[in-house]
């Protein structure tokens, strides 16, 4: 091998380990190469002369030049330079763009070519921040989409839900009311057929009670505003066996009872089976006097007229429809099944008065004859009692009553309280001047 092919090996083989190993300075490099040719010439290599293509003269010849193994490195470094400050634009583009993944990828190659420079470091950081925090906003957007939707489907699920019972509610009472009002066409049938029949005389009552009382919504027989009191009559404490419930509901929803009841005259009682229940314990017994109070003068009134009791005075306290059943209390007084009706009423119960507008509302209930009732009502107002066979009205006002002022909310109905009429109605009897007022 020649010196000249020697020293174009040499300098391939440095050209090489330069490219191979950038952290390593080409002054050591070429170091190396000389180091493991100890016979080799350590001359520096001599810069060929330029020559100079289509020119008209000859180039001036050039003059020797050698270029230093530092200067080499220099040269290296501004490449890595260049190429770092090319990859941390890139990046930057790319973070501009929200393109956190490749910005990241471009920002770690420029960290590669100048791994000491703070700016592409805060850069690489900042694009890891920022892809992490649009994942965890992207989580948290989902998570929330999630809950939207179940609400949603949670929320549609129950207005359905409260569609279907409104409507099945609205379909079941209108069934009940056709159902009822068939009923009551029935029994009216009946109730007409046995009058044209003659009578075979009068059967001995099964029981005799001086004094019974008929309770009305919400008063059972072991709860009710009755019991340990007294008559205001005979002044004695009313027994067990003088006193019947209409019901054994004491909640609210025995309102619902005393409406049907009110439309429909008591047979929606009558036909469960508590009132079943009554009717076997109370058949074939005769009054002497019945008060009845609340919805119980509407029951009272039921059994009459079905036969299953008889009574001689029927005083009625603060009764359902008391005052558009002026009628139905005077047929009770014509036909001879009662012999006397009072009809008592505090000033401040609502319920006589806004149970005898409810009837006038219904399609199923006689309004005309309800209307005409209610006009005679108050045409006997003005002109005074006719005596007679008409119904007795008697209005407990004064010093010393309760029940005298119409209240609201839970106290609205206090003056419809059973106690309240029994000892307004002892007092009313114990003036010197009782009497229709």
């Amino acid at each position: 091998m020649t010196m000249k092919h020697l020293h174009f090996f040499l300098a391939a083989l440095l050209g090489i380990l330069v490219w191979a190993t950038p952290s390593t300075s080409m002054a050591q490099a070429f170091q190396q190469l000389l180091d493991a040719c100890p016979g080799c010439d350590r001359t520096p290599i001599a810069v060929p002369k330029p020559t100079c293509v289509n020119c008209e003269a000859p180039a001036q010849e050039a003059a020797p030049a050698v270029q230093s193994i530092s200067s080499y490195n220099a040269d290296l470094a501004g490449v890595y330079t260049r190429e770092g400050h090319q990859e941390n634009n890139k990046g930057v583009a790319a973070y501009n763009a929200h393109n956190w993944g490749k910005a990241i990828a471009h920002f770690k190659k420029a960290l590669k070519f100048v791994p000491g420079n703070a700016t592409f470091r805060t850069n690489l950081d900042n694009a890891i921040a920022q892809r992490d925090y649009e994942a965890e906003a992207a989580k948290r957007e989902a998570a929330a989409a999630t809950a939207r939707a179940e609400y949603q489907q949670k929320l549609e699920d129950y207005n359905r839900a409260v569609a279907n019972k409104a409507e099945a509610d609205r379909l079941f009472l209108d069934c009940l009311n056709k159902e009822v009002a068939a009923r009551a066409a029935k029994l009216k049938k009946l109730e007409d057929e046995i009058a044209k029949v003659p009578p075979l005389g009068v059967a001995a009552p099964r029981k005799v009670i001086h004094e019974g009382v008929m309770l009305g919504l919400r008063n059972t027989q072991e709860v009710n505003s009755i019991n340990k009191l007294s008559s205001p009559w005979s002044k004695k404490p009313y027994t067990q066996e003088e006193i019947f419930a209409t019901t054994n509901d004491t909640s609210s929803w025995d309102l619902v009872r005393g409406l049907i009841d009110n439309n429909y005259l008591g047979e929606y009682t009558l036909n469960s089976a508590h009132g079943r229940q009554l009717i076997e314990r109370i058949r074939g017994t005769h009054f002497d006097r019945l008060v009845a109070h609340s919805n119980g003068a509407t029951i009272a009134e039921a059994l009459i007229r079905r036969g299953i009791i008889t009574v001689n005075e029927l005083n009625v306290m603060g009764g359902d429809r008391a005052y558009v059943n002026v009628g139905g209390w005077n047929e009770l007084i014509s036909s001879g099944k009662v012999a006397r009706v009072v009809v008592w009423t505090n000033p401040g119960d609502p319920v006589p008065w806004g149970s005898s507008i409810l009837p006038l509302l219904n399609k199923y209930s006689p309004r005309d004859e309800y209307a005409k009732n209610l006009a005679a009502f108050a045409l006997d107002k003005v002109m005074g009692s006719k005596g007679g066979h008409n119904a007795e009205y008697r209005t407990l006002k004064g010093d010393g009553y309760e029940g005298q002022e119409w209240k609201f909310g839970k106290q609205i109905f206090d003056a419809h309280d059973a106690g309240v009429y029994n000892r307004n109605v002892a007092r009313d009897l114990d003036r010197p001047a009782s009497g229709t007022h």
